[in-house]
């Protein structure tokens, strides 16, 4: 599905200090957490890579344009930032567990 209507419904899209702030937040939470479960994480060597998957048929039309302008605007922050729409439930599952259904 395409938004058809303008992108800038009073969305405006984030500037360059918001998605920085944004990423710099992500990064620190998600190090946080990941330090509790590993102490190799306080090194910060590794890349930390953010997947977020969505269910996005399920929107209403009035709130489907502004959640794929955010997600465009997500995974343009950062490259290892990505927000991916899939079909359903169900693949959202399979996609965090890794597991197939075949």
């Amino acid at each position: 599905m395409l938004c058809r209507s303008p992108v800038n419904q009073g969305f405006p899209a984030l500037d360059h200090d918001q998605a920085l702030n944004i990423k710099n937040h992500l990064h620190a939470a998600i190090r946080k957490h990941l330090i509790t479960v590993s102490p190799a994480a306080a090194l910060a060597t590794s890349r930390i890579i953010v997947r977020v998957y969505a269910d996005s048929t399920k929107l209403a039309n009035d709130l489907l344009c502004p959640v794929q302008q955010f997600m465009v605007e997500f995974s343009s922050i950062d490259p290892y930032f990505d927000f991916i729409s899939v079909r359903d439930e169900e693949i959202v599952g399979r996609k965090v567990t890794g597991k197939s259904s075949y």
